[in-house]
């Protein structure tokens, strides 16, 4: 069916964008960029002319059948829709678009028989052994991690390394796993309010924090920016560490990652400078940046460790670096990136470790 589809869109004049199936384009009568994306039997038409996306959309239901859901307008005259799960409140005017999940995580709650639960200031609890105690065999922890995955890869970044820890013992379920999964679910029904909000105020705000910080480097805040981070031999079964990503586009974030490191970093240097690759690698995974950025480009990556940084800067390779693998001397392609930042102001901070509650509200919920 998506080939069908795929083949009459580039038959009307759209083409696609990227390598990523899903995502098209075509100029509308003004020449901008009209957008449609898909997913399974879904599609979304965006553009700055409605006359010019009405007669596209028109051409599209005429060929399949559909119908168009209209979104809902509250008295404020915010645009209210649905988009596979997620609410979205969009305005125009206040140039104001905010995202979040709580209908998704009610449904969760009810499902795994949480609606009262006791809520939850944090997503994980420092020094939990997620892996140990009794086998838990009954317990559906597939299913669950399932659902929390959903609900973090769409707009819930911060959940995301308490999600990961818990996706390992999917193969072999614990009381502990489960206990910390529905943990999760009980953080959620405290902030199931909390999502992404794209607005003037946030990257404001946004600037007036990272601004100061990339003008030590002589350089002036773009656009686009991310953030890596890890944490030191935080995984009690491999001691292997753990790596943070975070790209962040006016002041929002839009691509995030957290992950167990594939290799075991011997030193916090090597296990940043490892954090360091995975955030480039996912900059590069972003099809979209090449909007904004010349091919082989990379936005500005913050980082809070100077040894990390240094080796980077570095043309040698010292007996305490040369034990690194080859391919990740590919940071040294695009040294000129990467930045010092802070570590009580890395946004990648939280998706490597469990935090205290003041540190999520100040990276995650304020904005700021």
């Amino acid at each position: 069916w998506f080939d069908t589809y795929k083949a009459f869109l580039i038959e009307q004049g759209w083409e696609m964008c990227f390598k990523e199936p899903g995502l098209f384009r075509k100029k509308d009568s003004s020449g901008q960029y009209m957008h449609v994306t898909v997913y399974v039997d879904d599609s979304i038409i965006v553009g700055p002319n409605q006359a010019d996306i009405r007669i596209e959309m028109n051409k599209i239901l005429k060929r399949f059948p559909g119908k168009v859901i209209p979104p809902v307008i509250d008295g404020e005259g915010n645009h209210i829709r649905d988009v596979i799960g997620v609410t979205m409140k969009y305005n125009r005017e206040k140039k104001y678009l905010d995202l979040t999940i709580e209908k998704a995580i009610d449904k969760f709650l009810k499902q795994y028989n949480m609606e009262n639960c006791r809520p939850v200031a944090t997503p994980c609890i420092p020094g939990e052994d997620v892996a140990g105690g009794e086998a838990d065999p009954v317990f559906p922890l597939r299913a669950l991690v399932g659902c929390l995955l959903y609900i973090a890869v769409m707009c819930r970044p911060d959940i995301s390394f308490a999600v990961q820890r818990v996706a390992r013992c999917v193969c072999s379920p614990t009381k502990n796993a489960v206990r910390a999964g529905k943990r999760i679910l009980a953080y959620l029904k405290k902030t199931k309010h909390i999502g992404i909000i794209y607005s003037p105020e946030h990257e404001r705000a946004f600037r007036e924090t990272f601004s100061p910080v990339v003008q030590v480097a002589g350089k002036s805040l773009p656009n686009t920016i991310a953030f890596g981070d890890a944490d030191f031999a935080g995984c009690s079964d491999t001691l292997k560490s753990t790596s943070g990503s975070i790209i962040y586009h006016r002041g929002s974030p839009i691509a995030w990652s957290a992950k167990r490191q594939t290799l075991r970093a011997t030193s916090t240097c090597q296990a940043e400078y490892i954090a360091l690759y995975d955030t480039m690698r996912l900059c590069q995974k972003q099809g979209f940046l090449s909007w904004y950025f010349p091919e082989g480009s990379l936005p500005l990556i913050l980082c809070d460790n100077q040894s990390a940084i240094a080796t980077a800067i570095s043309t040698f390779t010292t007996k305490a670096t040369k034990h690194f693998l080859l391919r990740l001397h590919e940071i040294r392609d695009h040294k000129d990136c990467i930045i010092y930042c802070p570590t009580d102001i890395n946004r990648a901070d939280p998706l490597t470790k469990p935090l205290s509650f003041e540190k999520y509200s100040k990276l995650f919920h304020s904005g700021e």
